[in-house]
């Protein structure tokens, strides 16, 4: 297959479907309720039902590593953004509790999908630009949960059918994917060796995966207890609850948009051992305020810290050897383990505990990533990139 060094075209297309996969996955937050109502189910009925999404995303995101590298980037994204367009409608009109089940079970696979291809086509893009892209195209993503929640929220908000509101978003997603597949990547990785199946990482890109995980069970743990720390332990009430949650992600997108900046300044170790001390901070500064407006400055300061740091972790996977597709998909897999089970581990900690010794105990996992950095970061790499390497660290 003849492969061409991807250029503005490419990393519009990439940030395109970034923004496609974050708008996908947050619009069916408002769909929930709609949903339980549907199927007459209970919340802990419903809470089974909801791990059908984690546990497609589990099965297909390992899936992943070997097909990439053999069918490509744009096939793949092309597959699963359709399989998305198709879960997301199931399950807004599903009637019984078991068409639910398979409808999120796809969404969740597919959205899992996607979310390793287009990391796989993010790191090539950054790899051949001589640039450090990631940060900015996760970017994208949060501006796709945004947008994609706005939007849903706001037709249901005008009494638009459940159905008809998913399928607008549907004819949204589709806008971007066709804007975006002229530009996608015909294949998965720039080896002329093509692997047909997942390759067992080696234990550095093993270690890079533990930092994802902690990092995105911090990211977990705010979306699932923000909102409910606030109210039992800061005293707000629960109609302003959310703002929390709102100031973590402002403050999460700002940094990633300004991560190019930030890495060139002061180098990727830094990014990353400031960026968690920062986040670690922000969980300290929570527990030990207690109060409305220092736990929401608390949240923002989690934001602010954490948003460069998986973005840089996928980044430097993609340049540490091996089978591309494979070491995103490890990545992606134990990364995404931490945002489902984090919130659970969250909340048998605070019931036995207390929320301080819960979000504490965060703190001092993000200060072990702090402590990291010098290891998560090599002096040298072994895939250079064209161009002024991103993967030279100039602290």
């Amino acid at each position: 297959m003849q492969m061409t060094q991807p250029g503005a075209s490419e990393r519009r297309a990439t940030r395109l479907i970034f923004l496609l996969c974050g708008m996908a996955h947050s619009s069916w937050a408002p769909l929930v309720p709609y949903a339980k109502a549907r199927v007459h189910a209970n919340d802990q009925h419903f809470g089974l039902l909801l791990l059908c999404f984690g546990a497609g995303s589990m099965l297909s995101m390992p899936a992943m590593g070997g097909l990439v590298g053999r069918y490509g980037c744009k096939r793949l994204i092309q597959f699963s953004a359709g399989a998305i367009c198709l879960g997301l409608v199931a399950a807004a009109v599903a009637p019984s509790s078991t068409l639910l089940a398979l409808s999120l079970f796809l969404f969740g696979a597919s959205i899992g999908a996607i979310d390793v291809v287009m990391n796989v086509q993010a790191s090539l893009v950054e790899r051949h630009s001589g640039e450090n892209l990631m940060s900015g195209f996760h970017g994208l993503y949060s501006v796709g949960g945004f947008a994609g929640a706005l939007v849903m929220s706001g037709l249901l908000w005008l009494n638009t059918a459940v159905g008809a509101a998913a399928l607008i978003i549907i004819f949204l997603l589709s806008i971007l994917l066709l804007l975006a597949n002229p530009a996608l990547l015909p294949y998965g990785d720039d080896q002329q060796e093509r692997t047909k199946r997942f390759i067992w990482p080696d234990n550095y890109v093993l270690f890079l995966a533990v930092l994802a995980f902690i990092m995105m069970l911090a990211e977990g743990s705010m979306l699932d207890w923000s909102a409910v720390f606030l109210v039992d332990k800061a005293g707000m009430i629960e109609k302003n609850a959310g703002i929390g949650f709102t100031a973590f992600s402002i403050a999460m997108t700002i940094s990633r948009f300004g991560g190019n900046f930030i890495i060139q300044r002061i180098g990727r170790r830094w990014t990353i051992t400031a960026g968690a001390l920062v986040a670690a901070s922000g969980f300290f500064l929570v527990t030990l305020l207690a109060n409305p407006a220092g736990s929401i400055f608390g949240f923002a300061m989690i934001g602010l810290g954490a948003a460069n740091v998986v973005p840089l972790i996928f980044s430097l996977a993609s340049e540490s050897g091996g089978v591309l597709g494979s070491n995103i998909s490890f990545v992606s897999t134990l990364g995404y383990t931490g945002i489902l089970t984090g919130p659970a581990v969250i909340g048998f900690v605070a019931h036995a505990k207390g929320f301080g010794v819960a979000f504490s105990g965060v703190a001092c996992l993000l200060a072990l990533v702090a402590l990291s950095g010098s290891i998560a970061v090599p002096s040298q790499v072994r895939i250079r990139l064209h161009g002024e390497p991103a993967a030279v660290d100039k602290s």
